[in-house]
């Protein structure tokens, strides 16, 4: 999803490193899903992105 600048929007909490990694999803309602659908981490029991994911 873009502005109507053409820039790409980011989702709270997820970082540009996560974006970046899956932009290779071709398919863009694709891509948003798996973005907005975090791995879920046993430790804390959240679905979140992290560095330890």
């Amino acid at each position: 999803m873009k502005d109507g600048r053409g820039v790409p929007d980011l989702v709270h909490g997820v970082t540009f490193t996560v974006h970046r990694i899956l932009a290779s999803v071709v398919e863009e309602d694709e891509r948003w899903v798996v973005i907005e659908g975090a791995p879920f981490t046993l430790r804390t029991g959240a679905r979140q992105w992290t560095a330890r994911c």
